[in-house]
C-alpha cells in the first residue's frame, strides 16, 4: 500500500467521497457536506492512489475533543491497509491538540471494531438502536491521547 497517499481532502475530491459514501452508508454525507467540512475546521483526510480517491476520514474538532463523523474505503481497496493509513494520519495530527478521539461503530461490524482496538480505542458506552437499515446498536469507542 505504499502507493496510497493520505492528504487533506480537496474540493475536487468531495464528489468522489460522496459517491463512495452513498454506496456504503444509506443515509451518508453528500458532496456539500464534505465541502462544508473542508471549510469549518474539521479534519478531512483523503486516501488516494494516483488521482483516484479510494478512502477518506472526516473528524469534527471542538476545543480539545475530536469525533469521527465518517470513515470509508472503496470496496476494491479494503483489507489493504487503507483505513489504517487514514487512522494513523488522523491520530498523528490530533494527538498534539486533542485530549481524545471518539467514534460510534455498529456492534456487528467486527472488522472495524478490531481495527479501532489496534489503534488504542476502547469501548466506553453504547447506544441502543442507533443505526437503521439494518437496525443495530452503536458501540462508543474512544482513544485518549
Amino acid at each position: 500500500m505504499s502507493d496510497i497517499v493520505v492528504k487533506r481532502l480537496t474540493k475536487e475530491d468531495a464528489l468522489a467521497a460522496a459517491q463512495i459514501e452513498e454506496k456504503i452508508f444509506p443515509h451518508g454525507f453528500k458532496s456539500d457536506d464534505f465541502l462544508r467540512q473542508t471549510d469549518d475546521g474539521s479534519l478531512v483526510l483523503a486516501a488516494k492512489k494516483g488521482d483516484t480517491l479510494v478512502g477518506y476520514i472526516s473528524i469534527s474538532i471542538v476545543l480539545d475533543e475530536a469525533s469521527v463523523n465518517t470513515i470509508a474505503v472503496r470496496e476494491d481497496f479494503r483489507r489493504q491497509g487503507t483505513a489504517s493509513k487514514l487512522l494513523e494520519s488522523a491520530i498523528d495530527e490530533l494527538e498534539s491538540c486533542c485530549a481524545f478521539l471518539t467514534l460510534e461503530v455498529r456492534r456487528q461490524n467486527v472488522a472495524a471494531i478490531s481495527l479501532y482496538e489496534r489503534f488504542g480505542f476502547r469501548k466506553v458506552g453504547e447506544r441502543r438502536g442507533y443505526y437503521s437499515d439494518p437496525d443495530d446498536d452503536a458501540l462508543l469507542m474512544t482513544r485518549f491521547f
